[in-house]
């Protein structure tokens, strides 16, 4: 883990919610360690997941993970990005969980997107006039629920602001969801609606039971279409 101190820690730049997060999570790191009890909460920081090692007596069973330790790069804290150098990490484990993790996709040539970073290229949520995107597509995955709802609070802002300066068309002119739902049938894209989506939860549910567990996750996209579309 890199020299940090709460008393050197510029956070001032930061949205109030990742400020916040970050300093949570510095304090936690650098707190003191706790002698009472078997287990800790240990945050590594600057590490990405290279490959899981097997244990040595059972090739089946994972008994590591290894990490590349990333450097910061960047003039302060708001426009740092953690890069790859040539230093490895080893963590001895006997269970590792794995994010399902998320990466936005471009959906039009049209639209300008940056691959490298998986999303939209666009200024504070604006990709061009009346053309907007929010949440993950907009920052790519991070942060917590809180700062996905602040990014969507501030992009919706941005659209009335627009909408009132008369910066885009009045929203009158557009033809809203049933349009959009006409079009995606012509072309034989299928959507999952509220009620799609409850019959994917149901069956997470109900695999998950089986399990002895709340749900068993479905990640792949087809099935996940296919059971949206039975009428169970």
């Amino acid at each position: 883990m890199p020299n940090i101190s709460l008393e050197n820690l510029e956070t001032s730049a930061l949205a109030r919610p990742r400020r916040r997060l970050t300093e949570l999570l510095c304090k936690t790191a650098l707190e003191p360690k706790v002698s009472q009890g078997t287990k800790s909460f240990c945050p590594m920081f600057l590490r990405t997941p290279k490959r899981f090692l097997p244990r040595p007596d059972n090739q089946e069973v994972v008994g590591g993970i290894e990490l590349i330790v990333n450097r910061l790069e960047g003039l302060d804290l708001v426009h740092q990005r953690a890069m790859p150098t040539d230093e490895v990490d080893t963590v001895e484990c006997g269970l590792a969980l794995r994010s399902i993790g998320y990466r936005s996709v471009k959906a039009d040539p049209k639209i300008p997107f940056d691959d490298t970073r998986g999303r939209v290229r666009n200024s504070n949520g604006v990709i061009e006039p009346g053309l907007y995107s929010a949440g993950w597509l907009a920052t790519g995955p991070m942060g917590v629920i809180l700062s996905t709802m602040n990014n969507a609070f501030t992009v919706a802002q941005t659209i009335a602001k627009d909408f009132k300066d008369g910066a885009v068309d009045p929203i009158t002119e557009k033809s809203g969801f049933q349009h959009v739902c006409s079009l995606l049938k012509d072309k034989g894209v299928q959507w999952v609606s509220f009620s799609d989506w409850e019959r994917i939860d149901q069956v997470e549910k109900e695999r998950g039971a089986r399990l002895g567990k709340p749900r068993e996750k479905i990640v792949d996209i087809k099935e996940m279409l296919s059971i949206a579309g039975s009428k169970r």
